[in-house]
């Protein structure tokens, strides 16, 4: 469904800003999980 897809894809964009606010360190254990 499109509303799932959209939630889907807003939870994607806000985990990439929290992950560049934490810094690259944190980007690496986030792309391992």
């Amino acid at each position: 469904m499109e509303g799932g897809r959209r939630m889907a894809v807003s939870l994607v964009a806000v985990l990439a800003m929290v992950v560049v606010a934490q810094g690259p360190r944190q980007r690496i254990r986030v792309d391992r999980a």
